[in-house]
């Protein structure tokens, strides 16, 4: 006798995320791959979603995830939730530019 709901594990998606400046320096890396659960089984997340990931899973970024910026297939991202980012995107974490 088979239950009558099958509950099946979310889809999750890797997703690499290219690190610049105090973001390189603070996990001594170029980039990050980050695992997401994909809701729905889209094969896509928002960029919200990728930043509280982030967060979640690299605390030394936290300081910096408040005042840095995504981008995403070189394009700087204003509006988080509302851009979906396909698995295989090109992320990058964008931290402030300082200069004089």
């Amino acid at each position: 006798h088979l239950p009558s709901t099958i509950h099946h594990p979310p889809a999750m998606g890797t997703f690499k995320i290219l690190l610049f400046g105090p973001a390189r320096e603070a996990l001594d890396a170029s980039h990050i791959d980050i695992e997401v659960s994909l809701p729905g089984g889209s094969g896509s997340v928002n960029v919200a979603h990728l930043r509280e990931a982030l967060t979640e899973q690299c605390p030394a970024l936290r300081e910096l995830l408040l005042v840095s910026r995504f981008s995403v297939d070189q394009e700087l991202i204003s509006e988080e939730t509302g851009t979906a980012v396909p698995t295989g995107a090109e992320l990058a974490l964008i931290p402030p530019i300082s200069g004089g």
